[in-house]
């Protein structure tokens, strides 16, 4: 069993193990227990064997759904590793004081639970919430990121109770004495480095080769999670909007192809615009989705060769011919990094907002049994696209409804 693995089976049976940071940084060990996992003993273990600060690793999702701020917007953080503090937290009830090891226990089990809300936790307390970035360690290389990750990696709430390690003589424990430590409790001992590494190798299973942090994007229809991704096979950048993505079994989900003159400059040749606004729409409508806005300008062929392609149109040809009489493929686009990236963020079934039927078979080879529904999309018909959308229902065979404007 190597030590990744270890570290995970020692999560799962509730034990700790101690993770450490880059001689560069920190240079400390935090002990770590996964929260759903917490007992008033491990509280004790950690408050006389420790030493630090119990800390509580949450992700941004779930304190925003309890409704725990942060200790002081990050603008004005002024940690030196930026560490996200919250208002400390107490469980409302169940509790007495909220310092002893069961009430700090309690208190742990109430604000990780799926089914809690506002209204179970109190402030400030005697828990220290800490909100890990939502790229984890391949965002920000924290013991907060760490524990959240290997918790997930075991399969278990995405949240961790994590505390430093302190020596008798009131300093950190670090180097030859932290692994004496680590050896005197039989505990296993894991670098942020490796758990990075890990991250990073599963990235790659996925068919991707960089991923961004992940940010809060402020729109019209609301305030979106975002980020951007590349693939192996190609350096495209492609994004991500998301919204609250396992709030439902089958979340909403449009895979979207990039078009400029449409979704940019509002062209009324196509319905690409409609269709993406729709969809975001209909997301903020039910507060829960994806759009995967894809780098496939023109159907995959490049905005100079679909300007081309519009330059024929003007002169009777429709948007399958002209694609022919340049010599390019009719549609040229790959599903996959939609599809891997779905799979990455754990998407086991979904709602397609697509009326592409290649798009929709694409995706019924990757989830089956009824794990996938297609979402039809509404366009509207004017006189620049009236011509083209009736050559994508009757030549691309595209399951569309229409709806007149002029």
């Amino acid at each position: 069993m190597d030590k990744i693995e270890h570290a995970l089976n020692s999560l799962s049976k509730g034990q700790m193990i101690i993770i450490t940071d880059d001689e560069k940084r920190e240079n400390e060990g935090d002990l770590v227990v996964a929260a759903e996992k917490i007992t008033p003993e491990s509280i004790t273990s950690m408050a006389h064997n420790g030493g630090g600060l119990i800390c509580l690793s949450m992700t941004q999702a779930k304190l925003t759904a309890l409704g725990i701020p942060l200790m002081v917007p990050i603008t004005k953080n002024k940690d030196q590793k930026k560490t996200a503090f919250t208002i400390s937290i107490d469980a409302a009830q169940g509790i007495t004081t909220g310092i002893s090891a069961a009430d700090r226990a309690k208190t742990i089990q109430i604000a990780i639970d799926d089914n809690s809300t506002a209204g179970d936790i109190i402030m400030p307390g005697h828990i220290f919430p800490l909100q890990a970035q939502e790229g984890g360690v391949l965002e920000r290389r924290g013991h907060t990121e760490a524990s959240i990750d290997l918790a997930i990696m075991a399969g278990l709430n995405p949240s961790a109770v994590i505390c430093e390690i302190m020596g008798q003589d009131g300093n950190m424990l670090r180097g030859k004495k932290l692994q004496e430590f680590a050896a005197n409790f039989d505990l296993p001992i894991i670098a942020i480095e490796e758990i990075v590494n890990v991250r990073q190798k599963e990235l790659r299973g996925y068919g991707i080769s960089s991923i961004s942090p992940t940010i809060n994007l402020p729109t019209t229809y609301g305030i979106f999670q975002s980020f951007s991704f590349t693939t192996i096979d190609d350096d495209k950048e492609h994004c991500i909007l998301m919204k609250n993505i396992h709030k439902t079994k089958f979340p909403l989900v449009r895979i979207h192809s990039e078009c400029l003159t449409g979704d940019v400059f509002k062209s009324l040749r196509c319905d690409c615009s409609s269709q993406l606004h729709f969809s975001l729409a209909q997301i903020q409508k039910e507060d829960s989705g994806i759009i995967i806005y894809l780098r496939q300008e023109g159907r995959g062929i490049g905005l100079i060769n679909k300007l081309r392609t519009y330059a024929l149109q003007q002169h009777g040809f429709n948007t399958v011919t002209a694609n022919q009489a340049i010599d390019c493929p009719v549609d040229n686009r790959d599903y996959s990094a939609a599809q891997n990236i779905l799979k990455y963020l754990k998407i086991k079934s979904l709602r397609l907002m697509t009326n592409n039927p290649e798009k929709l078979n694409s995706c019924s080879q990757i989830w089956k049994n009824n794990n996938l529904v297609r979402v039809p999309l509404s366009s509207t018909i004017n006189p620049y696209n009236r011509h083209y959308l009736s050559t994508k229902i009757n030549q691309l065979n595209h399951l569309m409804v229409l709806e007149d404007e002029y």
